[in-house]
């Protein structure tokens, strides 16, 4: 979480696997699932991340992109009782 507030496009990797680069689209899974480490549906091969870093190595759009979302990510309000919410109404249905 601190490098995407810094604006660094970031990978969730926890105990419980590999969510792959932090995304508009993968975001609220990366949130609900605590960054990998609990609750992870899908977990990304290292082939899958190497492959998002490639993109993003070759893409500045992209990078910059992502470093502008990771920011607002974070910045709009980013707090633990916003995670467990989620993470509650999931379990729960």
């Amino acid at each position: 979480m601190d490098a995407l507030a810094v604006g660094l496009p970031s990978i969730a990797v926890g105990s419980a696997g590999c969510l792959g680069l932090i995304t508009p689209d993968t975001a609220d899974s990366a949130v609900r699932c605590n960054f990998g480490g609990f609750g992870l549906e899908n977990d990304m091969t290292a082939e899958d991340v190497y492959a998002q870093l490639c993109e993003l190595a070759d893409s500045p759009e992209t990078y910059e992109a992502l470093s502008a979302f990771g920011i607002k990510l974070i910045s709009d309000g980013f707090r633990q009782s916003d995670i467990d919410a989620a993470y509650l109404l999931d379990l729960t249905g």
